[in-house]
């Protein structure tokens, strides 16, 4: 009895370490086979070739298999790609027939919900033909959505636990994201900056009963197109940083734009999530902390970092308010506090101008990898 006891013992010695080390594969579309039909919405803007936006809806079946997919036709006929991550579809650029000419379509990616509802994408063409449209350029976005769930799989697998992603495909991709998200970041100033006008006029003209002049007439025209502009490639910029996350949660050069991106958009709960994520990483190399407080130091005008009482009327002001000021825009200052090591770059993330946050990160710089 008791030889039988040991034994038993002995078996779970082993085996319980092997399931500890093991979990169930989580659902991506990128180790799928098979068809899925989607409902999709297809909008194109054919306003560069004396057009209209218009849009469509219709089915659409998606053929996956292992790693690769073909989207049926949305508007230049189908499409095939491979996964760049589990979710993330990346279609390459190519020039199709368009008559009476032909288009160049621009390469895109293709953003599929973990949840298996939905998916979003948008690319550019630039159209040539004989026509009197001539050569012009628009823009195609999409997105679908399945009521119908994950595809039931036959058998779940065990795997094991995700080895670290490589250095060098850590450091293109941030490079790639970091990039789109600094053109975001403008466009959105951009856009920000109209909008300001376009209430300075309005709170001008209450009351008088006088319509728009025609440039603030084409203010919001241009408002409404930016506006789309900036909801397909947000969408886009933060598919491209949780590919990333998924393969470096504690990235932190990830995190850190992340988190400006989400301040941005004014989600503070997903924005201090992120950033504390970012901070809480200890093994920041040290040149790219003295990087990040160069940049710093000299978007805030300052001869020396970190910001003082003595060198910077900001953290004057600060020290003085900072009992008794709790919200500034509605961002809890106190929110997330983290050791005093960090707490200047903390402090430069809730207050600095998002573009000098997203930038003094040096991208491709040693310790950039976050691991």
């Amino acid at each position: 009895m008791l030889r039988n006891v040991l034994g038993c013992i002995l078996v779970m010695l082993v085996v319980v370490p092997v399931l500890a080390d093991t979990t169930p594969q989580p659902w991506n579309w990128s180790s799928y086979s098979g068809s899925t039909q989607w409902q999709v919405t297809v909008t194109e803007d054919d306003s560069g070739c004396n057009g209209g936006a218009t849009t469509t809806q219709s089915p659409v079946t998606i053929q996956f298999n292992q790693g690769t997919a073909v989207m049926g036709d949305i508007g230049h006929g189908s499409a095939g790609g491979t996964f760049i991550s589990g979710n993330i579809l990346h279609i390459p650029g190519r020039t199709v027939a368009d008559p009476p000419g032909s288009s160049a379509l621009s390469e895109y990616d293709i953003f599929f919900t973990t949840d298996c509802s939905a998916f979003t994408g948008k690319y550019s063409w630039s159209y040539t033909g004989p026509d009197t449209a001539g050569a012009c350029t628009g823009t195609t976005s999409f997105s679908g959505t399945n009521n119908q769930g994950c595809p039931v799989a036959t058998a779940v697998t065990l795997i094991p636990s995700v080895a670290p992603a490589s250095t060098e495909y850590i450091s293109s991709a941030i490079g790639s994201a970091h990039y789109d998200l600094i053109n975001d970041l403008t466009l959105r100033e951009q856009m920000t900056n109209q909008e300001n006008d376009i209430t300075r006029y309005e709170i001008a003209t209450a009351g008088t009963g006088t319509g728009d002049t025609p440039e603030i007439a084409q203010e919001r025209l241009m408002v409404a197109k930016e506006k789309a502009q900036v909801d397909a490639t947000e969408a886009k910029i933060e598919g491209e940083y949780k590919a990333i996350l998924d393969k470096d949660p504690t990235n932190f050069q990830a995190n850190w734009d992340l988190a400006q991106l989400k301040k941005g958009q004014g989600n503070y709960e997903e924005y201090f999530n992120d950033v504390s994520t970012a901070l809480s990483n200890k093994d920041i190399a040290k040149a790219t902390q003295d990087e990040i407080r160069k940049n710093i130091a000299t978007s805030l005008g300052l001869s020396e970092y970190p910001p003082t009482t003595a060198n910077s009327y900001f953290i004057q002001r600060l020290t003085v308010d900072a009992g008794a000021v709790q919200s500034v825009y509605g961002i809890n200052a106190g929110q997330g506090s983290t050791d005093p090591a960090v707490e200047p770059l903390r402090l430069f993330s809730i207050y600095g101008h998002l573009e000098d946050i997203v930038k003094s990160i040096p991208v491709g710089g040693p310790g950039t990898a976050g691991g």
